[in-house]
């Protein structure tokens, strides 16, 4: 998970825009073309940071401390978000165009607007439970077929909910692919849209994320608050 509107070329070389709009935890940037959102980028956080978003106090507590670890318990932080099966998770390889109809002949200077402005909300703690499902075209056009399926398995897992690899890997037709899928959660270029912090261990434990485990924590605390509200 590595966002004004500059013109610039994708790895398929089609045209694109990127935006930038500042949030409690610093700029956020995103990159969309004609098929939708490419990327996002998150800003590098600190745990001063972290601690400007509207958390539970036991969360900031935890983070402040700074004992989160790969093996720390979800349910230990007191998050009891409930854990979802491969039978709750979309298959199909294009699952992620779930809002194509919605979306259809947006250009993606307005789809970039509209999902930062939404992120903005997020980081705020304005956004409501529909909100969080970032309902917005995704292009995969680069990925393998795998690697879109564990896109939309990724896109379907409910907000205030997570998933496993395993499930992921399950749901995407390779029940023994659980570290393929989670290589491909890894290298995800859509972070929160395409919400791979909702994805733990089979023991319920954080395990890794590339924003720092102390922001997995922190989006996951988020979005609690919010889908209890719901």
């Amino acid at each position: 998970m590595s966002a004004g509107i500059d013109s610039g070329a994708s790895r398929s070389q089609s045209p694109a825009v990127t935006a930038t709009c500042e949030t409690r935890i610093g700029h956020v940037r995103a990159e969309a073309g004609p098929n939708g959102l490419r990327r996002l980028f998150l800003p590098e956080v600190d745990t001063a940071l972290l601690l400007r978003l509207p958390l539970p106090e036991t969360i900031r507590l935890s983070i402040a401390r700074a004992t989160l670890a790969p093996m720390t318990l979800l349910s230990s932080l007191g998050l009891a978000a409930p854990i979802v099966g491969p039978e709750r998770l979309r298959t199909e390889p294009d699952g992620a165009g779930r809002s194509a109809s919605r979306w259809a002949g947006a250009a993606p200077e307005d789809v970039l607007a509209s999902v930062l402005r939404d992120l903005k909300g997020f980081f705020e703690g304005d956004l409501g439970p529909q909100g969080l499902r970032f309902d917005y075209p995704i292009d995969l056009t680069w990925c393998s077929d795998f690697t879109r399926r564990i896109m939309a398995g990724m896109v379907s897992i409910p907000p205030g909910a997570v998933t496993t690899y395993g499930a992921l890997a399950a749901a995407a037709g390779s029940p023994c692919a659980a570290r393929a899928a989670g290589s491909v959660v890894g290298a995800n270029p859509l972070g929160v849209v395409v919400p791979c912090h909702r994805v733990i261990g089979a023991n319920g434990a954080l395990t890794g994320f590339g924003g720092g485990l102390a922001l997995k924590v922190a989006l996951l605390a988020l979005e609690s608050t919010v889908a209890k509200k719901s």
